[in-house]
């Protein structure tokens, strides 16, 4: 999916990045893989950023953030 991604990047199809996204984010979920969720969250945010959807970037900015508040602590231990 990475390699994908970036193909769409390059040509400006956030709809098709994003889509690919919550490909990965149905596959990290399945798994329950906490840091790749979080990581996703934040590429998504970022795709939100870059399209000035600054209030989409924030909710997905923050998403990220509530599983590394939840992963680091415990990694801490």
């Amino acid at each position: 999916y990475r390699t994908i991604i970036i193909l769409y990047e390059s040509l400006k199809d956030y709809n098709n990045v994003i889509k690919c996204y919550n490909e990965i984010l149905l596959i990290y979920k399945r798994t329950e893989d906490l840091p790749g969720m979080a990581d996703v969250y934040n590429d998504i945010g970022a795709i939100y950023y870059y399209q000035a959807e600054f209030s989409d970037a924030l909710e997905f900015f923050n998403k990220s953030l509530t599983f590394l508040s939840i992963i680091i602590p415990s990694t801490l231990r």
